[in-house]
């Protein structure tokens, strides 16, 4: 069985370390910074996609992770076909962060597919709980998740939860 999993969000999220710590072997398209506030989040950015193939049990799981910036806003359109779940990674010690993932939402409410949300950074000082981010970005608390994009376990966690996601969804369909 083949799984498209999308994985979504804003600028610094976590998006391409998720798939990294995941993968042994992925692609991405990122590149130096040029603008300055960026540069004080980090040194790098996706622009235009990261990909990354895992084995769960019999799931061959494709991850395509989008760039977060607005200006690449149309990677998320053309990455965004024909997918069977969705990971919408947030920075949780960054609040502008968090209202970023507006957009995002809408754009995953509008597909009509499952989504979780990973509530990324978990081990840093100064994070929101997932259940402060449930509330701040109104969905409910069971589909976000306590995320360390670097912890590989962690990140399981995420992967599983939105593939018994789909795979419930594909058995009452």
């Amino acid at each position: 069985m083949q799984v498209k999993i999308l994985v979504l969000g804003p600028f610094s999220a976590g998006k391409t370390q998720f798939i990294k710590t995941l993968t042994d072997c992925p692609v991405s398209t990122e590149v130096g910074l040029t603008a300055s506030e960026e540069k004080k989040k980090k040194s790098h950015t996706t622009v235009a996609m990261d990909y990354g193939k895992i084995a769960v049990g019999n799931k061959k799981v494709h991850l395509l992770g989008t760039p977060g910036q607005e200006r690449f806003s149309f990677m998320l359109e053309v990455l965004g076909r024909e997918y069977d779940g969705a990971v919408l990674l947030i920075d949780s010690t960054d609040r502008e962060n968090i209202e970023q993932t507006a957009r995002f939402i809408d754009f995953l409410i509008k597909k009509n597919r499952p989504f979780v949300v990973g509530c990324n950074k978990q081990d840093l000082d100064g994070r929101l709980s997932p259940e402060e981010v449930a509330e701040l970005i109104g969905i409910p608390q069971d589909r976000v998740v306590p995320l360390t994009a670097k912890d590989k376990d962690s990140c399981n966690r995420l992967i599983n939860k939105i593939l018994d996601i789909v795979c419930k969804e594909e058995v009452a369909a």
